[in-house]
C-alpha cells in the first residue's frame, strides 16, 4: 500500500494537487505566524487586548484600522512582513514541484522563491478577482492579498465578511481548484481556524467532487489535529521542510523516466523522443544546475564494427561530394552517463567525432553488420535492449542542445533547413541547435550556436533547460531548452540579416506564442516534415510551458491527433 507521500508524489506528477500554504511556512526566516502578527500589532498600536483576544488578527486589525486608519495598518504590515533575504529552503522546494499554490500569507516569500529558481515568467500571481480570467497553471492565488498591493488585503473582520458576502471570482476560482484536485495543507495552526473552516465549508459543499485532503502538522498541535481529523483530512506528522524534502525526492523518482523508449505523447500525438530526466510540463533547470565532467578517453566503436564504420564514412564522403553537399568532420562531445539530483543534472562526457556519429547513430537501422550465415544486422539489433543506454558501446551519441528562441514580444522562430546541408535538407527544425564540442558546457554551446546561427548574443539568465531526452530514431541524447531573449522580433530579424551564418538555414517562419496561433503550431507539428523528433519536442515542450498543458492537449484533440 502506498504511503501518503507516495500518493501525493503521484498526484503531483498527474498535476492534481493544490498546495495550500499558511504562515507556518514563513517562520523559518523569522516572519511571524498570524497569532504573532496579531500580538505585534496589538503592542505596536497599544490596543490593550489580552489573551485570547490579542491572538485574533481580524479583530486586532479592525481596531487598528478604526483608531489609526487603513494606511497606518498597511504600513505596519509592510514593516513587519518585508523580508530582503533569500527565501527558505522549504519555499524553494515548494516551487520546484508545485504548479497550483494557494496562500493566505501576505508576504512575498513564494514569489521570491520563484525568482530564485530562475522561472519568474512561468508563475501567474492572482491577487484580485479580476486576475482570475486565466487559471492555467503554474499559478499562485494569494487568497488574502499581498503587502505589495494594499487594495487586495483581506485582514480585518469587515474584509472577511465583505469577501464572503460578495462570493467573488476569487472564491469561485478556489472552488474550481478545490473541486478538481487533492489538497495539501502546509504551515497552518489551530489559530487559523477561520480560514480552515471556510476551506471545510467549500469541501462540504463540493461533497463527492472533493478530492483527497492532507495536512502536514507537528506532534505538538493536538487542537489542530482534532479539528482536521473531524474534517477527513489525512494527517502527516512531520516538520514541513523535511516533509517537502522527502516529497521532492519521491516526485523526482517518479518523474525521471528510466526507460527511454517511452515516447513523448500529448493529446494523442506521439513524438519519437523519450524523456529520461525531467517531465513534460513542469521541469526546468538553470544553467548553473547543469553539471558537466569530462573524460580524456576518446570514444572508439568496438572492433566488431570498426572497419565497417570506416568503410561507411568513405561512402558518405563520396555521396556528399556527388550531391554537392557539405559533410563536415570534427570533434564532438559524447554523453557516456547522466544522473539527476534534486538540484541539478550531472552529465559525463567524452570526446567523439562526427564521422563516428554519422556512421553509427545516423545508420542505426542500416544493415552493416554481417552474420556468419550471410544475413545482415543493424546496429540497433546488435545493441539489443541497451541501444539507448549511455553504457552501450555501439553509438557515438553526441550530446545536442536544442532550443526554441523566444523574443521579448512573444514570437518564436521555426527555420527550414538549407537544401545543401548533409543532414535532412529541406526539413523544419527548432529555432537553434547543435552538438557540444570538447570542453564546452551545454550553456556555452547554446550561446555559441545562437551567435553562429542568428548572430545574436544571449545571456545565461535567458536560458532555461527543460528536459534531457533521447531521439528514438537515432539514439542521440538531446538537452531541450528555451531561450527567452530581451531582443524584440524586429531586432532578432535585423541581427540575423546582418550577422547570421545562413549555412544551415536562411528562411524561417515566425509565430507569436499565444492561444490564437496554437492550432497553427499544432498543424506544423502534425503535417510538416521535421528534421528530427527532438526538434518537434522542443516546440511542443515550449508550447506547453507557455500556453499550458490543457490548452495544448485540447488543440491536438480538436485537430484529430
Amino acid at each position: 500500500m502506498d504511503t501518503p507521500i507516495t500518493e501525493i508524489a503521484r498526484a503531483i506528477q498527474e498535476d492534481r494537487v493544490v498546495f495550500v500554504v499558511g504562515s507556518g511556512m514563513s517562520t523559518s526566516v523569522g516572519l511571524p505566524t498570524s497569532a504573532e502578527l496579531s500580538i505585534r500589532l496589538n503592542e505596536k498600536f497599544k490596543i490593550g487586548l489580552e489573551a485570547p483576544e490579542c491572538y485574533d488578527l481580524q479583530l486586532v486589525a479592525k481596531l487598528v484600522e478604526i483608531e489609526s486608519g487603513r494606511d497606518r495598518l498597511v504600513e505596519a504590515l509592510r514593516d513587519i512582513l518585508q523580508f530582503s533575504g533569500p527565501s527558505s529552503e522549504a519555499h524553494q522546494l515548494l516551487v520546484k514541484i508545485a504548479r497550483k499554490i494557494v496562500t493566505t500569507n501576505y508576504d512575498t516569500l513564494i514569489e521570491e522563491a520563484v525568482r530564485f529558481s530562475g522561472r519568474p515568467k512561468r508563475f501567474k500571481v492572482i491577487k484580485r478577482p479580476t486576475d482570475c480570467s486565466n487559471l492555467t497553471p503554474p499559478a499562485l492565488i494569494k487568497a488574502h492579498g499581498c503587502i505589495t498591493d494594499k487594495e487586495t488585503l483581506i485582514i480585518t473582520l469587515n474584509d472577511y465578511l465583505e469577501r464572503i458576502a460578495a462570493r467573488d471570482l476569487l472564491q469561485t476560482a478556489l472552488k474550481i481548484w478545490y473541486s478538481t484536485n487533492d489538497l495539501l495543507l502546509l504551515g497552518y495552526s489551530a489559530r487559523d481556524v477561520d480560514f480552515l473552516l471556510s476551506l471545510h465549508e467549500i469541501r462540504k459543499e463540493l461533497g463527492r467532487f472533493a478530492g483527497r485532503a492532507y495536512a502536514v502538522v507537528k506532534d505538538d498541535n493536538p487542537q489542530l489535529r482534532k479539528v482536521l481529523e473531524s474534517w477527513n483530512f489525512q494527517l502527516i506528522q512531520r516538520d514541513v521542510s523535511s516533509f517537502l524534502e522527502e516529497l521532492v525526492d519521491k516526485w523526482e523518482a517518479r518523474t525521471e523516466v528510466q526507460v527511454s523508449d517511452v515516447s513523448l505523447t500529448v493529446g494523442g500525438f506521439k513524438i519519437d523522443f523519450g524523456i529520461v530526466i525531467g517531465d513534460v510540463d513542469k521541469s526546468s533547470y538553470r544553467p548553473d544546475e547543469i553539471e558537466v565532467t569530462w573524460s580524456d578517453k576518446e570514444f572508439q566503436p568496438p572492433e566488431q564494427i570498426a572497419s565497417l564504420v570506416l568503410e561507411q564514412w568513405n561512402r558518405l564522403l563520396e555521396r556528399a561530394d556527388a550531391r554537392k553537399q557539405d559533410l563536415w568532420d570534427g570533434e564532438l562531445a559524447r554523453l557516456c552517463d547522466y544522473k539527476s539530483t534534486r538540484d541539478k543534472i550531472s552529465l559525463a562526457l567524452q570526446p567523439t567525432s562526427y564521422s563516428c556519429f554519422a556512421t553509427t547513430n545516423l545508420l542505426l537501422d542500416y544493415p552493416i553488420v554481417s552474420r556468419a550465415e550471410g544475413e545482415d544486422r543493424t546496429i540497433r539489433e546488435l545493441a539489443g535492449s541497451d541501444v539507448f543506454s549511455p553504457s552501450s558501446p555501439y553509438l557515438a551519441n553526441p550530446l545536442n542542445v536544442i532550443a526554441m528562441l523566444i523574443t521579448a514580444d512573444g514570437f518564436t522562430f521555426i527555420p527550414k533547413r538549407s537544401a545543401t546541408v548533409y543532414e535532412r535538407p529541406d526539413t523544419w527544425q527548432a529555432s537553434v541547435g547543435g552538438a557540444l564540442k570538447p570542453d564546452e558546457t551545454p550553456t556555452s554551446a547554446l550561446i555559441r550556436e545562437v551567435r553562429e546561427e542568428w548572430g545574436l548574443d544571449i545571456k545565461e539568465s535567458e536560458i532555461q533547460f527543460l528536459v534531457l531526452g533521447i531521439n528514438q530514431r537515432t539514439g542521440e541524447p538531446d538537452l531541450i531548452a528555451m531561450v527567452e531573449t530581451e531582443a524584440s522580433l524586429s531586432q532578432v530579424i535585423d541581427t540575423f540579416s546582418k550577422f547570421g551564418e545562413k549555412f544551415e538555414f536562411s528562411n524561417f517562419e515566425t509565430l507569436r506564442l499565444v492561444l490564437r496561433t496554437l492550432e497553427s503550431f499544432i498543424s506544423s507539428l502534425r503535417y510538416e516534415e521535421w528534421s528530427q523528433p527532438s526538434d518537434q519536442a522542443a516546440l511542443l515542450l515550449t508550447l506547453i510551458r507557455r500556453l499550458g498543458m490543457e490548452a495544448v492537449e485540447n488543440a491536438f484533440r480538436r485537430m484529430g491527433a
